[in-house]
């Protein structure tokens, strides 16, 4: 008996019966409806269900719809999940592709990172080497001398590494303070404050850098976007230099984009 029922239910779920049987109600509706719902006797309405429905309506037509319909479900199915598959790809494509963007931005902070110690560490050798000539020098005098005008030196040049950072800083924050408020007060994108603002008055590449990753960290959104990697590889001071020269007092997509091409051509 168990396993009867099993095969019953087998046969319940299989695709074909499904649309067999809402083919058939769907085709035979009206007959259906009589034969239940009908105010006339039972009699009667058996014989409208027979005039009604045939051997076509009730088994040839449900059958092949139910036939077809399992034929065609697999593929407009697979046509469903292929037309899906253009979003999601696009999707991974675009995730990937902002992934990839932030790897090689980390890539580039540990690789200057990295050339700021090798210059530190090439300059205490430097260092260590100059000290070794000067304790190999036999006149006392001579050698003490020596020691206090380069102990003099070195002080004035770490002295001077510091004033410079600093000026660096102070420069930095003064730009960062004047694109905010201007952008606190007329709002727009992030492009038309950055020549108001003074970037173009930054010392260098590497100083307008730090700036605009300043302003990254602040509003979450970097204010060159996508147009960073060239701009970067034309360098920044000659592109904000360039576009002073332009005229053009307010950035946007449309000047972004010739400004580039203008300094591309000159390469």
């Amino acid at each position: 008996m168990k396993e009867i029922i099993e095969a019953f239910v087998a046969r319940i779920k299989s695709p074909v019966f499904g649309y067999f049987i809402l083919a058939w109600m769907a085709i035979n509706w009206k007959p259906l409806f009589i034969l239940f719902f009908d105010n006339n006797p039972v009699n009667k309405r058996i014989e409208l269900f027979q005039e009604l429905s045939s051997i076509y309506t009730l088994g040839v037509i449900p059958l092949g719809v139910a036939v077809v319909l399992s034929i065609l479900y697999p593929w407009i199915n697979y046509v469903f999940l292929w037309i899906c598959r253009i979003p999601t790809d696009l999707r991974n494509s675009i995730q990937a592709e902002s992934e990839h963007k932030l790897l090689l931005k980390k890539q580039e902070l540990e690789e200057a990172r990295r050339l700021v110690l090798a210059t530190k560490e090439r300059d205490l050798i430097d260092r260590a080497k100059r000290d070794e000539e000067i304790e190999s020098i036999s006149d006392e005098t001579t050698k003490e001398q020596l020691k206090d005008e380069i102990t003099k030196l070195r002080k004035l040049l770490d002295s001077s590494n510091d004033l410079g950072q600093k000026e660096k800083e102070i420069r930095i924050k003064e730009f960062r303070n004047r694109y905010q408020n201007l952008y606190k007060g007329h709002g727009g994108n992030f492009l038309k404050h950055l020549i108001p603002s003074g970037i173009n008055l930054l010392k260098n590449d590497d100083e307008i850098e730090e700036a605009l990753n300043s302003l990254n960290k602040i509003y979450a959104t970097h204010p060159l976007r996508n147009w960073d990697s060239e701009i970067k590889k034309i360098g920044y001071s000659k592109f904000f230099r360039h576009a002073v020269r332009k005229n053009i007092s307010e950035l946007n997509k449309g000047s972004m984009d010739i400004l580039i091409n203008e300094l591309k051509k000159e390469k």
